[in-house]
């Protein structure tokens, strides 16, 4: 009953906001020096049951959700996810998307020129937190898609996440914008604030309505 009173609420009114960051010039990163017990890599697939168990044990509780089918299905439209090994475990793992994402959260897509590469969906193995495991992948990631030409690279996070905030700020990247979004009475309200030249453009992918439709359909099939 708890579980119901507080999906109601949120829906009845829910404020939450979403920072975006930019490192304009792939190319000027310098990179941070090597750590011997870390490895990192791109997501083998042999390596995917590792990752899904990662995820199972672990990421369900931070709200990093997917299935096996979503990480098929990513690597076949072209993204990477890198992963972290520590002593043959993994350590955290962070997702690329090159042009283009779309946030289930947000209810939005992502777009940027062919130079341009997202990431999203990063997370650190709480058993291995303070050994900078989440800066040392995404400076992995930069290293990684500069070598393959990218020029710029986009992060997005919630503005609660000081940890994420902390970790681009290190390596070069200045926020760009600001999304604010959630629900008020059931109607999803969605406010991006960009700045002059953002270099990515913002589209929402749902009905401010789709809570009201779903409803009303529900209603309509039990009638």
């Amino acid at each position: 009953m708890s579980i119901n009173i507080r999906w109601y609420k949120k829906h009845a009114f829910s404020l939450n906001g979403m920072e975006i960051f930019r490192l304009p010039d792939l190319s000027a990163h310098s990179g941070l020096p090597p750590q011997n017990d870390i490895e990192m890599y791109p997501l083998k697939k042999e390596e995917i049951p590792q990752l899904m168990e990662l995820h199972d044990t672990k990421c369900i509780e931070w709200n990093h959700i997917f299935t096996r089918e979503d990480v098929e299905d990513r690597l076949a439209s072209g993204q990477t996810c890198i992963c972290s090994w520590y002593k043959g475990q993994l350590a955290g793992f962070i997702w690329l998307a090159p042009r283009r994402v779309f946030s289930p959260e947000l209810r939005c897509m992502f777009e940027t020129d062919s130079t341009g590469v997202f990431d999203y969906n990063g997370f650190v193995n709480p058993d291995h937190r303070r050994m900078h495991v989440g800066l040392r992948l995404l400076d992995k990631a930069c290293q990684e898609f500069a070598e393959k030409g990218f020029k710029t690279m986009y992060s997005y996070f919630r503005i609660s996440n000081q940890a994420s905030r902390k970790g681009n700020t290190h390596l070069g990247f200045k926020k760009v914008g600001r999304i604010y979004y959630g629900y008020l009475l059931g109607y999803y309200y969605f406010i991006p604030s960009l700045s002059r030249e953002p270099g990515v453009q913002v589209r929402l992918c749902a009905s401010p309505w789709h809570r009201w439709q779903t409803f009303v359909q529900k209603r309509v099939s039990a009638a």
